[in-house]
């Protein structure tokens, strides 16, 4: 849409769907899955800023058919669709797509907070699932053991109501000071019913309830949600008998859709560490809050409790050796990559690519700085979390066989005990994050952990 800078008045407007977008069997099960996690792909990630840079354009259609895709490979992974479930998957979709779309021709602006409108056990089964369609609202997955309801938004949330009463009430008859007390009133209703407001420049990593395709109140939960989504997805996978003729693809797009879902769940949780939310208030709101509130030790440590068994130790990752032999690579020539040449999918490596995810996040130095400047809005009466309790948690989690009784060995081997090579390479990222932390960051607190981490890792090594 076009709009006058100075008054808002919209000149023009229009919305450009692509056809391609109505064939699931084509599209939806396509789109972006070929290697998700190569080291190109995590390099371009970790030198991106966390801040969502949209450039005066929307990139919901776009990455909520990447979703869609993954989706679509999870839910007929459980079970295959139905074709009148197909249909309806693909006209939600769209339906969502559209009426996200519909919203900027009307003048609203992305609202990234829209999602943690309703807590999880609230979630399931319902349309509309976050208090905005402007948001970029995760598909409403169900957990293995529920029953699946709406994929995606169709309706719209409250806030949508509140925001285009806001913009088009009609307030010819009014003077100016009623107009005024009018969306005054319409305001400050938005705090009252518990309805946050955050745009594309609040997506800077700092406010965990400020990002994108995430959904529900409880970031923890969501991705243990997830996890436990992709889990089911994975056994379903090692049993699946394949009809003669059927290509090995079809598993290997649902266990990438699984392994998307892992990656995001974790990209989801980890901004809870080092977080401060922000809150659009005005003094004598209705809610009591003001602008900036540090996100409570007590979810921060739960965020570490879920990297440490669902991240940083294997059981969660692994997955068997049969299952991944069936894992066929894509061979049909795409416009991207007409020539696709044979590979096999690097398993280590995208495990690596999850647990980097998280370390990057949490020893990053914006991350680390936060954590410091977060004691100082702390009152003595409430607690919150140190970088030294970060580090101290960290290094025995990942480091946890020097700690803890060390694991056995298997029969016949020459090795006193074993250490898997996926916790090897996890290990070895994190001493080398250390490093930098210790000697890159100059002098300050998360520098003089870290050097202490590194001395006693030595030390005990040197024990062991």
């Amino acid at each position: 849409s076009r709009a006058n800078p100075f008054t808002g008045q919209l000149y023009n407007a229009g919305i450009a769907f692509h056809a391609a977008f109505t064939r699931p069997g084509s599209t939806l099960e396509t789109v972006g899955i070929d290697d998700p996690l190569d080291q190109k792909t995590a390099q371009k990630a970790a030198k991106q800023s966390p801040r969502h840079q949209c450039n005066g354009r929307c990139n919901h259609a776009s990455e909520l058919a990447q979703h869609a895709a993954t989706t679509l490979s999870l839910a007929e992974g459980r079970a295959p669709m139905t074709p009148e479930q197909r249909k309806r998957f693909v006209e939600d979709f769209i339906t969502e797509t559209i009426v996200h779309e519909v919203g900027h021709t009307l003048g609203l602006r992305h609202n990234f907070a829209a999602s943690n409108w309703l807590k999880p056990e609230k979630l399931n089964g319902k349309d509309p699932f976050s208090a905005s369609v402007m948001d970029y609202n995760a598909p409403n997955l169900a957990a293995p053991d529920e029953e699946q309801g709406p994929f995606f938004q169709t309706k719209l949330g409250p806030y949508d109501f509140k925001a285009i009463e806001y913009a088009y009430k009609p307030m010819e008859d009014m003077s100016a000071k009623e107009q005024d007390k009018a969306l005054e009133s319409i305001a400050t209703s938005l705090s009252a019913e518990g309805l946050s407001y955050a745009t594309d420049e609040d997506v800077t990593g700092m406010d965990p309830k400020a990002q994108r395709w995430d959904v529900g109140s409880d970031a923890v939960a969501f991705a243990e949600k997830r996890v436990a989504i992709v889990q089911d997805l994975w056994k379903r996978l090692e049993t699946r008998e394949m009809k003669d003729g059927e290509g090995y693809q079809r598993l290997t797009r649902a266990f990438v859709g699984g392994f998307r879902e892992f990656y995001r769940a974790v990209d989801v949780v980890v901004k809870n560490i080092g977080g401060i939310h922000y809150n659009r208030e005005h003094a004598g709101n209705s809610a009591g809050k003001v602008p900036f509130e540090p996100v409570s030790a007590e979810e921060q440590w739960r965020t570490l409790e879920f990297l440490d068994q669902y991240v940083f130790a294997d059981e969660k990752l692994q997955v068997s050796p049969d299952l991944l032999r069936k894992l066929a690579p894509e061979r049909q020539p795409t416009l991207n990559d007409p020539y696709p040449a044979l590979g096999y999918l690097p398993y280590n490596r995208m495990v690596l690519a999850i647990r980097l995810a998280a370390l990057n996040h949490i020893l990053s130095p914006m991350v680390l700085e936060r954590l410091s400047d977060s004691s100082a809005m702390t009152s003595k009466q409430e607690k919150t979390l140190s970088s030294g309790e970060l580090f101290m948690y960290v290094t025995h989690s990942i480091w946890n066989e020097l700690f803890m009784e060390k694991p056995k060995a298997p029969e016949g081997s020459q090795l006193e005990y074993a250490i898997s090579p996926l916790r090897r390479e996890l290990q070895m990222a994190y001493i080398d994050r250390l490093v930098v932390v210790a000697f890159a960051y100059g002098s300050s607190n998360a520098s003089s952990h870290a050097q202490q981490m590194l001395m006693t890792l030595e030390s005990v090594l040197k024990d062991s």
